[in-house]
């Protein structure tokens, strides 16, 4: 996948998160999750769809699955080099990694919230 495909795809999975729109998030950046090689890229885009779909299960009243998906997303989130993706994606990891340990401790859902900012979002997109 080219990385014009790449930004393609996030930017209209980033579009959907931030419009409530978390299954369809996560069917859209599934599609380059599963092309990229394994690296810092792979691994954010993972805990993304983690995002999203306990962002989706939250939606459908099932708090529990909600919980698990975000637990899984801070996993992800917390081993990569945050500078990097930021710049990669425009997107503040630390933020939503510190708003998962908030969840976590406090019981509190960020459904609702845009936590991913997608302008503008440079061009090459490697691992």
């Amino acid at each position: 996948m080219d990385n014009e495909l790449i930004r393609s795809l996030w930017l209209k999975g980033a579009h959907q998160f931030n419009s409530g729109e978390f299954f369809e998030c996560h069917e859209t950046l599934e599609k380059i999750w599963i092309d990229l090689e394994e690296g810092e890229s792979k691994k954010f885009i993972q805990g993304i769809i983690h995002l999203a779909v306990g962002h989706y299960h939250h939606q459908k009243g099932n708090l529990i699955g909600g919980k698990l998906q975000h637990q899984k997303a801070l996993k992800k989130l917390q081993g990569i080099d945050r500078n990097k993706i930021n710049s990669m994606f425009n997107c503040n990891v630390e933020e939503i990694s510190k708003e998962l340990k908030k969840e976590e401790s406090d019981d509190i859902y960020l459904v609702g919230r845009r936590i991913v900012n997608v302008d503008p979002l440079p061009i090459s997109l490697s691992t």
